[in-house]
């Protein structure tokens, strides 16, 4: 096709045209998946329309204003790329089809005093309703700048009062762009004048009050790295929300990853993520030689780390859960031969933010499987569509992440739809997958809107796919949620019993968490956990296709269930250990031989790794775990558990399994020898799960993090992406490029 008509269907696409053909359809989605640029298009479009319909939304009920006309030609007086003029084209009759004499009733132009006052914000203790001033200006529209500006006036949500703020502490100027009042920001970052007063970069900018019992309401609108351009009532800032502009103006507006705006609500104290502590350091004598847990192939914490990042804030310290972190990433470990349906691969090298001590990396490498080879599915798509759901990074998103997944499967899988609001309902019966078409359908007509009974929703996904059940086949309810559920059973508890009843039909659960605000990540883990599944976060297309195109096999196709790992350490050799993360899977040591004990799932292709790190005998304590001796006992010498040729041995790796339609586990045992490499000559694979601890102890600020800093991590990890496992490269890449955005807002080395 000529860019043109690509350029057409692109702007259909992102406008969710009903006219656009299947078969463009598809072409489009493909090219959202692997072209950046096409992404940027379908986001600023949508973005676009959002901002145009939300305007209207706000301003039903707002003070009526003098209008003004703002003429197409003026918009696209200067030329501009064919994709960008179709959607403000595009976007201008959307805003006529609903209405346009509404929206323009609700826009009035801009005084041009630079007085900096904040007009028509009632002072503390005001009667009259309170009424707060959101400006947007023109050049956000169109991509150009402008000298003129547009103010929206939204209503305030509550019967509540604000402080009169000077409108310098709500808006930030962006260096070299459009100030949001008219006239351009500081070009180079310099001192310089911003309406009245002066701008200085790296002066901290105070938010906006936020009214008592507003938890959410109309989104933020942000541009750069999350930099708020308006302030708006409901929105609930976070501390850290509003950076300053960095000194030497150093964003990169042509960058789509920093130039692009963001209209959704920021991270906020709705968020809810489990308070996990972290493992502390254990001596080895007795029953306390054993360490065991179950394995975990979640990866959805480093997409939230990703996400706060990328919104310009540090994550909160329980969204930090280290093994999620460190397995997100492809290893090359070897894969395994034969019936076993995973291999294991162990390293021990010196510690590099403790020299002292040692570090342990065990890999378990699943046996992977092509597409063509997988055993028929039943899945159920099990999609939250409440009101919560509605912006774009939410249910768009999900329908978006679906179809690339609907797209992957063939002649012997079938799809069902349940969706559920205030009440739960089929969508789709279990359908063939051989009627995309109709599959697609089905997803491109969920919209959202109502309360969250997501018990009702599970209840009747678990139904339909048992009454679907595949014998030897893949059974999966696939939940897609925001996790806001207050309507039903809403306690974690609760849902947890009720999955660990209905896994035992055979049926397993995946969990995807979609959107932020109102994340219940804490629930989210859980389920998944006790689903027999695993739990992703969703944040963007290509991470979409990473869960749904590139680690289909492991997402859908169980290989091993309950598989767990017990380690014994030595005493001669090993003085004590500290398993790092994996603190919602640690299993006491009975539970290793006890198959009634539910633990963690391995898919097709997925690759589990565990870090120890390790005290060698002689070495001091280390000072976050240090004891008083006893009083009343004398401690015994450490000595070998067993003489002879095992007295050489570290420690030795016990695990289990069961096969995914089996209920008796397969032992397996695995000695290894107390050799310690120099930290230089293990394996990428070991230097780059070294540097995403390292991080990840960074980002909680934890007190075993011993000498790990920012530069430390970004060294570990430029020496490790080398050579880049999986179907694409950059993920090591964009690892180093996080680390760097860390750092910068931490101002820490």
């Amino acid at each position: 096709m000529t860019s043109e008509e690509r350029e057409s269907l692109v702007t259909a696409y992102a406008l969710n045209d009903p006219g656009l053909s299947s078969a463009d359809r598809e072409k489009i989605e493909s090219l959202v998946a692997h072209d950046a640029d096409v992404r940027q298009a379908v986001e600023e479009t949508r973005q676009l329309r959002r901002m145009l319909t939300e305007g209207l939304a706000a301003e039903q009920a707002a003070t009526p204003a003098t209008a003004i006309t703002i003429p197409a030609s003026k918009l696209l007086r200067r030329r501009s790329p064919l994709w960008k003029q179709q959607v403000v084209a595009a976007s201008l009759v959307l805003v006529a089809a609903i209405g346009v004499s509404a929206v323009l009733q609700s826009v009035w132009k801009a005084e041009h005093s630079r007085d900096g006052k904040f007009p028509a914000v009632a002072a503390r203790g005001s009667s009259d309703e309170d009424v707060a001033i959101g400006y947007l200006n023109k050049s956000l529209l169109t991509g150009q700048p402008s000298d003129s500006d547009i103010h929206v006036k939204v209503k305030a949500q509550a019967e509540t009062h604000y402080e009169r703020l000077p409108v310098e502490d709500l808006i930030v100027p962006i260096p070299g762009r459009p100030s949001p009042l008219g006239g351009q920001g500081p070009p180079d970052g310099g001192k310089g004048k911003f309406n009245s007063g002066e701008y200085r970069p790296g002066a901290p900018r105070a938010p906006a009050l936020v009214p008592p019992g507003l938890p959410s309401g109309p989104p933020r609108v942000t541009a750069d790295l999350g930099r708020p351009v308006t302030a708006i009532p409901g929105s609930v800032p976070v501390a850290g929300n509003l950076p300053a502009v960095p000194p030497g103006g150093n964003i990169d507006p042509t960058s789509p990853s920093e130039s692009r705006l963001h209209f959704e609500a920021p991270p906020n104290a709705n968020d809810r993520f489990p308070a996990l502590v972290e493992n502390a350091f254990i001596k080895v004598e007795g029953q306390n030689a054993l360490s065991t847990f179950g394995v975990d192939v979640d990866t959805a914490s480093y997409s939230i780390v990703r996400k706060f990042l990328s919104m310009g804030q540090m994550p909160p310290a329980n969204a930090v859960r280290l093994e999620e972190m460190v397995n997100y990433f492809p290893y090359a470990d070897k894969a395994p031969s034969g019936d076993d349906p995973f291999a294991v691969t162990v390293e021990m090298a010196e510690c590099p933010w403790e020299p002292a001590h040692r570090l342990v990396r065990l890999g378990l490498k699943a046996k992977p499987i092509a597409n063509d080879k997988r055993p028929a599915s039943n899945l159920v798509f099990l999609i939250d569509v409440s009101g919560s759901m509605e912006p774009e990074n939410r249910l768009p998103l999900v329908k978006a992440s679906l179809k690339m997944l609907v797209n992957q499967l063939g002649e012997n899988d079938r799809v069902a739809i349940v969706v559920y609001a205030g009440a739960s309902g089929l969508v789709l019966d279990s359908t063939s997958a051989m009627k995309k078409e109709k599959i697609l359908s089905a997803l491109d007509n969920l919209h959202a809107g109502g309360s969250t009974n997501g018990e009702g929703g599970m209840h009747q996904a678990y139904e339909v796919a048992k009454a679907n059940f595949i014998k030897g086949g893949t059974n999966r309810v696939i939940l897609c949620t925001d996790g806001d559920w207050n309507v039903g059973t809403t306690s974690t508890e609760a849902l947890i019993k009720m999955v660990e009843q209905k896994r035992e039909t055979g049926v397993f659960l995946s969990v995807f968490g979609f959107g932020m605000g109102n994340l219940r990540d804490e629930m989210m883990v859980n389920l998944a956990g006790k689903g027999n599944g695993n739990y992703g976060y969703i944040d963007s297309l290509k991470e979409a296709n990473k869960a749904f195109v590139e680690q289909m096999g492991g997402t859908l196709v169980t290989v091993a269930k309950d598989v767990k790992v017990q380690i014994e350490f030595n005493p001669a050799a090993v003085k004590s250990y500290r398993l790092l993360g994996y603190e919602k899977r640690i299993l006491a040591a009975k539970d290793f031989h006890d198959d009634k004990k539910d633990a963690g799932e391995m898919g097709a292709g997925h690759v589990v790794t565990a870090l120890y790190e390790l005290v060698p005998t002689g070495a001091a304590d280390p000072v976050v775990s240090k004891v008083d001796g006893l009083r009343y006992q004398k401690e015994a010498d450490p000595k070998p558990a067993v003489k002879g040729d095992n007295s050489n041995e570290a420690f030795v790796v016990k695990m289990r399994h069961k096969k995914p339609d089996s209920d008796k586990s397969t032992l397996r045992e695995l000695p290894v020898s107390n050799v310690t490499k120099q930290f230089e000559k293990t394996s990428e694979d070991f230097q780059f799960a070294a540097a995403v601890a390292s991080f990840a102890m960074m980002l909680k600020d934890s007190p075993y993090k011993g000498s790990s800093n920012y530069g430390l991590v970004l060294e570990l990890a430029a020496s490790a992406k080398k050579r880049e496992p999986g179907a694409h490269g950059e993920y090591r890449t964009e690892f180093i490029e996080l680390v760097k955005k860390a750092k910068t807002l931490s101002g820490k080395p």
